[in-house]
């Protein structure tokens, strides 16, 4: 049996998520396997916009196979009180994913 292999190409995810919150965050929420499988964690993410103070956080779940909370932030640069506030208020958070959509890259 002969196992056909393609090669890797760079693929901006604007392109196929244009809009973050609207697109890639849900689409996040609707694969957390394919998040699970990258970080090599068992997750469960509760929370999508989910409300810390003044600050939304894009993603916030659990980290089953360390027992802690999950944050996601879906901004580059981070929003950094996002996640600092994020960060304060689960105590712990093990993964931040730090994805190329930029209110400057619109």
């Amino acid at each position: 049996m002969v196992t056909e292999v393609s090669r890797l190409v760079f693929v901006d995810p604007r392109t196929v998520w244009p809009h973050e919150a609207a697109d890639f965050t849900p689409w996040l929420r609707e694969n957390a396997d394919a998040l699970a499988d990258a970080l090599g964690l068992d997750l469960e993410l509760t929370a999508t916009e989910h409300q810390v103070g003044p600050f939304f956080l894009d993603v916030i779940g659990r980290d089953l196979t360390n027992d802690s909370v999950l944050v996601v932030e879906n901004q580059r640069p981070l929003r950094r009180g996002n996640v600092a506030t994020g960060a304060d208020t689960a105590r712990r958070h093990r993964a931040c994913l730090n994805c190329p959509w930029s209110h400057d890259a619109r």
